[in-house]
């Protein structure tokens, strides 16, 4: 009775690990069924990975708008030469915000424009039709790029709609949106320059150099006056953080006689006239007058020589004579008779004036003994 127990729990031992056994399989095989089933539907809905493809392009778009930034700061804020009044004189080839009186600085949408327009161009210098992409067998076929700069106060934005239709062996995907941001100072710089370009069609005949010097340091600018010719000036502007620079040009408008400025002012108008009159041959002129020793008790007369029209000796306003000292104000005859009181040494000072304006100096000594 004892046996057939124990063989009835030996059997029993053995069903119970079979069926341990048998329920372990089902399972692993239940489970290995589900794995297979998620990975066969993670390798249908895979698409191609196009992080990679979007960093590049937006690596691309940085780069090339840096480039754009660096290019239209040289030309005054333009890519096309032909769409402004351009200065032509090697190493210079830039815009001028100033001619002749005109005010013609660039607007800032104008500048963005500008450099839109450059990064259309040269992007596709930079993605090289996705080369790298394509010797991995991804094929990348693309539309027709738009370019929308935007530039900040500290920041320039890049944004690009570029159509691009990936295909790999495993997917397809597309996109089409992409953005970048370089740091840069041009709009404060394309600022300064605006500023200083109103200061100067306010006052169009001179170059306010600290008026320049000023507004440049205040930004921490550095700049330099570049003389081309007798009218026309490149201003080199310049920041030394990032090394870039803006250049544009100034042409001042010629005045002579015939065309005068707007505010001439006496002296400019006086050398117009004693041009004028020089033409006709009329000449205004005075000796000059030795200096003389005079003794106490003894008159004294000398004639002073000036040839002109209307001629008048006269005390210059800033200057007195000796109390015995008198001239003639329309004969230039000098007169006098001196006192003990006078001896010594006396400089006078004449004034000569005409009726056109025409005016000089002389001086000269006079030593009174006893």
């Amino acid at each position: 009775m004892h046996q057939k127990r124990g063989q009835i729990s030996l059997f029993g031992i053995l069903a119970i690990v079979l069926l341990i056994i048998a329920g372990s399989y089902f399972i692993m095989e239940s489970d290995v069924l589900n794995k297979g089933a998620v990975e066969v539907q993670s390798v249908q809905s895979f698409k191609p990975n196009t992080g990679s493809i979007a960093q590049y392009v937006e690596s691309c778009l940085s780069r090339t708008g840096e480039e754009a930034i660096s290019f239209v700061g040289l030309q005054g804020g333009y890519e096309d030469v032909n769409s402004a009044e351009f200065l032509y004189s090697p190493p210079f080839y830039t815009a001028y915000y100033f001619y002749e009186g005109e005010d013609l600085t660039p607007s800032m949408s104008r500048i963005e424009q500008e450099m839109s327009a450059f990064v259309v161009n040269y992007l596709p210098d930079c993605l090289e039709d996705f080369e790298t992409f394509k010797q991995r067998g991804i094929s990348v076929s693309q539309g027709e790029p738009r370019v929308t700069a935007s530039l900040g106060e500290e920041v320039a934005s890049f944004s690009l709609s570029l159509p691009l239709q990936i295909e790999a062996s495993n997917g397809q995907q597309a996109l089409s949106d992409f953005r970048a941001e370089v740091r840069t100072p041009f709009r404060k710089m394309l600022e300064v320059a605006s500023t200083l370009t109103q200061q100067q069609v306010e006052d169009p005949q001179y170059i306010c150099l600290s008026c320049i010097l000023q507004e440049t340091a205040k930004n921490n600018f550095k700049v330099e006056l570049v003389q081309i010719d007798n009218l026309t000036y490149a201003v080199v502007m310049n920041d030394s953080t990032t090394g870039l620079y803006l250049i544009y040009a100034n042409k001042y408008e010629e005045y002579d006689c015939n065309n005068p400025p707007p505010d001439a002012n006496s002296q400019f108008l006086q050398q117009c006239l004693s041009s004028q009159i020089a033409q006709l041959g009329y000449t205004f002129t005075v000796e000059d007058i030795p200096n003389f020793l005079v003794r106490v008790g003894e008159p004294f007369s000398y004639q002073v020589s000036a040839t002109g029209r209307n001629v008048v000796f006269e005390k210059p306003s800033n200057h007195d004579w000796p109390p015995f000292f008198s001239i003639g104000r329309t004969t230039g005859q000098i007169q006098f008779t001196v006192q003990s009181s006078d001896i010594g040494d006396h400089i006078i000072w004449l004034q000569f004036k005409d009726d056109i304006g025409s005016n000089t100096y002389r001086s000269f000594k006079i030593t009174v003994i006893s």
